[in-house]
């Protein structure tokens, strides 16, 4: 199923193809595989998982051997489609294996099964050999010859599962069609979809790109790539053993959650540019240097876990259509990818910078400046909004009746001004460190945590004072944004149009002071007096009801203005 990953760069090389044309050859096996699911996991529980994988391993088979012979880039697209269906495999393995266990041993069965994702480790790993030494068609032709032996063996060697066999024995109909399509109505299952998505989404497509962007980034050749790929994908595989034993254990809810959570944290730290810096230490400057690694995620088989659980009767149509929607992640990643290469023609992070040199501003650094400057306004934006929302929010709640005086208020202003002013100076440094988009983007998230509590603290009269303290201190951050923002703008751009770009960049993210003074008020009167249970001020009723009426059409529309900031 992931056979472009190696043999695809060798394509793309003949074809001279662009980076978004890889990605879309790389992910159409991923497409037809994620779109066939459906149907396949269907027709497993109708005529039995023996006879759909026997028939797919043997079908994908014939597809990859005739990709040995496509030439033009069309013939390859529809070859990939063919190689394609190998990726249903999944949901008929998975409706086929769940079968045969009960609820308290599925999760591991589900996940020793799900292990087979290694064979992306293995194409990795030994077909840069094989294409180096006999060419790409010899991969193409070896794999398709191994898996259509394998297709004739399993149906030699596998029996029927025990609910297709009691059937037979008992002239029982399948469930219709219809009826096996039924649970698709729930909401669980779509979520269990969205789970999968971003869980084996990621897997496949990094899996797939992982070659390409080490040879191009690092410039290493398809052996050490498909080598170090292979580091990628045989923890990844193996550890679904380990996700599915701890869904058994703790709950199939609880791991996927602990995955999705720790996923998150890993994802940043991969995204994080090489940094070495130097301290002055007492006996003389001490070196360090932050790279980043590889990490391997649990987690499918926490997913696949739920299905037999909430739907014993409907794994087949279930487990095909959250297999469909978590391959369509592998498909749209890998073109995204392509896509924001040719787009940015940049991997991670910029190598070299010299904005001084003419040349290198026409020729392309221009664009990458002012796309840095045009993003880094709506984070100042927010960052503004965040800080100085207090100095609006106080008056609100004085009028709204919060239990505070007023000199009790303005402490909130004082502390949350001088919170940003003393963080502007850590701030500001925080870009050689780090690096201008990491700072920015860890400095605007944290703006998050203010917000919420904000929301969460104003829905209740009782709140003591020291709470709203606390976040205010914390909305100091958006204040801090603001240094770390200028300065990493101020490297983008030459000596010249320094002045421009700053003045821009302050100047609109300014705007989000002006915002909260305008919103806050009608925000504040719609929600949060009305979540602490009275009626509408009459001066700002008609702006409460227009802004209920937009959003909801009546009083509860919201429970508090905090959340929506």
């Amino acid at each position: 199923w992931t056979i472009f990953s190696i043999i695809g760069l060798q394509i793309k090389k003949d074809l001279n193809l662009t980076d978004t044309q890889f990605g879309l050859l790389a992910g159409t096996p991923i497409l037809v595989g994620s779109l066939i699911r459906l149907f396949l996991g269907v027709w497993t529980d109708q005529y039995g998982g023996r006879i759909i994988f026997s028939a797919l391993m043997v079908s994908a088979a014939i597809a990859t051997w005739f990709l040995s012979y496509a030439h033009t880039y069309p013939q390859f697209l529809l070859a990939a489609a063919g190689v394609g269906l190998a990726g249903g495999s999944f949901a008929v393995g998975v409706a086929y294996v769940s079968k045969w266990y009960g609820t308290e041993k599925q999760g591991t069965a589900l996940g020793i099964f799900g292990a087979g994702n290694v064979g992306a480790a293995v194409t990795k790993f030994c077909a840069p050999f094989v294409m180096l030494a006999m060419g790409w068609q010899a991969v193409a032709q070896i794999w398709a010859g191994i898996l259509f032996i394998t297709g004739i063996a399993y149906f030699v060697l596998a029996q029927d599962d025990p609910d297709l066999a009691n059937r037979r024995q008992k002239g029982v109909k399948a469930m219709p069609l219809a009826q096996q399509f039924a649970p698709l109505k729930n909401l669980q299952v779509w979520r269990f979809s969205l789970y999968y998505f971003f869980v084996f989404g990621a897997f496949v497509a990094l899996a797939l790109w992982l070659p390409r962007y080490l040879t191009g980034a690092y410039g290493m050749d398809i052996k050490q790539a498909g080598m170090i790929a292979a580091l990628y994908s045989i923890p990844a595989s193996l550890f679904r053993i380990v996700g599915g034993w701890l869904s058994d254990k703790w709950g199939a809810r609880r791991v996927m959650y602990i995955t999705l959570s720790v996923s998150v944290l890993c994802c940043f730290f991969l995204s994080y540019p090489n940094t070495d810096f130097v301290i002055q230490g007492i006996k003389g400057p001490i070196p360090f240097s932050i790279h980043t690694s590889i990490y391997a995620f649990v987690g499918k088989a926490a997913v696949y876990k739920h299905i037999p659980v909430y739907y014993p009767n409907h794994v087949g149509a279930v487990g095909g259509m959250v297999g469909m929607i978590g391959g369509l992640g592998g498909f749209i990643l890998p073109i995204c990818f392509g896509f924001l290469n040719d787009l940015t023609n940049i991997w991670t992070n910029i190598q070299s910078w010299n904005p001084e040199n003419e040349q290198e501003w026409n020729e392309g650094g221009s664009k990458i400046a002012y796309r840095n400057l045009w993003i880094s306004v709506p984070s100042l934006w927010q960052g503004f909004a965040i800080w100085l929302m207090w100095g609006i929010l106080t008056v609100q709640m004085s009028n709204l009746g919060f239990p505070f005086s007023d000199d009790q208020l303005f402490t909130l202003t004082a502390i949350s001004g001088l919170a940003g002013a003393t963080l502007r100076i850590p701030a500001s440094f925080f870009i050689r460190l780090s690096g201008g988009r990491n700072t920015i983007f860890f400095t605007t998230a944290l703006l998050m945590i203010p917000a919420l509590l904000a929301g969460i603290a104003l829905q209740n009269k009782d709140t003591p004072l020291w709470v709203f303290q606390i976040i205010a201190l914390l909305s100091g951050v958006g204040g801090g944004n603001f240094a770390c923002s200028m300065s990493n703008i101020s490297t983008f751009f030459p000596k010249r149009l320094q002045g421009t770009a700053l003045g821009i960049n302050a100047g609109l993210g300014n705007f989000g002071v002006t915002t909260m003074q305008i919103l806050i008020p009608l925000v504040m009167t719609a929600g949060i007096f009305g979540a602490l249970g009275g009626e509408p001020m009459v001066l700002q009723k008609d702006s409460g009801w227009i802004f209920g009426k937009i959003l909801a059409g009546s009083q509860t529309w919201v429970q508090n203005g905090g959340f929506i900031w």
